[in-house]
């Protein structure tokens, strides 16, 4: 048996002995744990010592886990009747320690980590790369784009219901879909007016375990809309025993906004309502209606089109309206550029493929598929160069605003590949400039980009490649030791 064989047989059995030892009252269990979870402090994004599992402070790494246990036991699984708030504070970080394992099954079965096992059985866990893993930079821009945001939110009024709109707004800005849109029967819009209208009710009724019929006619009522629209949206919500492995998949990801009862009741998480609801609602409805949910995610581009456009504002910048397709000799779609951006005053022409991939990937080969879609972008952007090699630059900006191209000529052209979570740490083309929309974000500041300098696409080029993502060097990285059952697991920096 292998080291990482022996390792899973370690999680899997302790993961039999907490659901074991679960109380025996599931309802209240379910109910102490939520409470638990909801006391967790805010994480401490300052530069220090960390762990070696996601490369920043996550406070809730467990509690995916700790919830799928709960749900998954019968109502009567043993006798014992603890004192309920301390036994969810000890099983929450019971939960913790086996995520964290998990996590370094996940970062052996990439290359990140190697696995040894000591005569004595202890299981010693080794970083083998010199740079950080993908996983650490996706988690690291994710939490500086929410501190970000939340620093960045307009002032919204002293009402709970102006605070509550302006909260969900924030938090649903990342996913970039319109409320428009529909996937499996939820419309996006009222998604959103349903989590501010839930919010209002943790905020001011305090009480959050509710009966589910009268939790949609209050919801409806407040919102003036069909019950069976908000039964829906509240379904979509809602962690269940029939999709907590789902979303147990990815450790400290995605709190639920409610969590399902027995007798249908179900509890309110303020955790869940206020950290990311909005990322349990895209997940789940990945989880239900897969195909209409990655039909909708092709419209992702022009929401993450509108936000590049908007740093380039100033007049002196022209955008093209959208995609501009480039066809091959024979009339074929060669390839096409995302979004273009002229600068009037030096002639320099930007063009940017926009990645909008799904963040968090829930296993290895997951993460696999969605690096190789980053990497393709080569393909593109070398295609859109040849391209202007055979046809000029000059009708790329043509394309973008007739009237502009009459009076200008471009004299340089600036390739960038944009991710809005994760991008490759090692460009496969280096002609264009590889980065996270977080990042870019980062490196301007709070400056105007017309205020970079004389050319401020080049400029802001040159501070991208020059940058260094926001996560933890190894060196500093802590020797941790994680203890579950009878067994041991350190993992150690690598040297």
């Amino acid at each position: 048996m292998s080291a990482s064989d022996q390792l899973r047989a370690a999680i899997e059995q302790r993961v039999t002995s907490l659901a074991s030892s679960l109380p025996s009252d599931r309802t209240n269990a379910i109910v102490a744990l939520v409470g638990a979870i909801d006391r967790l402090s805010p994480v401490d994004l300052a530069p220090g010592k960390v762990n070696p599992f996601t490369g920043v402070p996550t406070p809730s790494l467990g509690a995916n886990r700790a919830r799928q246990l709960v749900l998954d036991a019968p109502d009567r699984r043993c006798t014992n009747s603890p004192d309920l708030e301390c036994w969810a504070e000890s099983f929450l970080e019971q939960s913790c320690e086996v995520a964290r394992a998990e996590l370094v099954l996940a970062h052996v079965e990439t290359g990140f980590m190697r696995l040894d096992v000591r005569p004595d059985g202890t299981v010693e866990a080794r970083i083998s790369q010199r740079h950080p893993p993908d996983r650490w930079r996706e988690r690291a821009d994710d939490a500086w784009w929410s501190a970000w945001l939340e620093r960045n939110r307009p002032e919204s009024g002293s009402s709970i219901h102006d605070r509550a709109h302006s909260l969900v707004s924030r938090l649903a800005h990342p996913y970039d879909l319109t409320p428009s849109v529909a996937i499996d029967g939820v419309r996006v819009g009222l998604a959103l007016e349903v989590l501010a209208a839930l919010m209002v009710m943790a905020e001011r009724d305090g009480g959050p375990v509710y009966r589910r019929d009268e939790l949609i006619l209050h919801v409806a009522r407040d919102l003036d809309a069909q019950s069976a629209c908000v039964d829906a949206v509240l379904e979509i919500l809602t962690l269940g025993q029939n999709n907590a492995a789902w979303h147990a998949a990815v450790p400290g990801i995605a709190d639920p906004p409610i969590v399902r009862l027995s007798n249908g009741m179900v509890v309110l998480s303020r955790r869940g309502l206020t950290t990311d609801p909005f990322r349990f609602l895209t997940r789940e409805l990945r989880r239900r209606a897969p195909e209409a949910y990655h039909a909708a995610a092709a419209n992702r581009e022009a929401p993450f089109r509108n936000d590049l456009y908007t740093i380039f504002g100033h007049r002196r910048f022209v955008t093209s309206p959208g995609r501009i397709e480039l066809k091959g000799e024979r009339g074929s779609n060669r390839t096409d550029i995302d979004a273009a951006i002229f600068d009037r005053k030096t002639g320099t022409l930007a063009i940017f493929e926009l990645k909008t991939h799904e963040p968090f990937a829930r296993s290895t080969a997951e993460l696999l598929r969605t690096q190789a879609n980053v990497r393709a972008a080569a393909r593109q952007v070398a295609g859109a160069l040849d391209w202007i090699n055979r046809h000029e630059a000059d009708e790329i900006l043509n394309r973008i605003d007739r009237r502009t191209a009459k009076g200008y000529r471009v004299h340089k052209v600036q390739p960038f590949v944009l991710g809005r979570y994760l991008m490759d740490r090692s460009p496969l083309d280096r002609r264009a400039v590889w980065a996270t929309w977080p990042q870019l974000l980062r490196v301007l500041g709070g400056s105007k980009i017309e205020d970079l300098g004389a050319n401020p696409i080049m400029s802001l080029a040159s501070r991208l490649q020059q940058d260094s993502p926001i996560v933890s060097p190894l060196d500093v990285v802590d020797t941790t030791t994680v203890s579950f059952g009878d067994v041991t697991l350190t993992v150690h920096a690598r040297r």
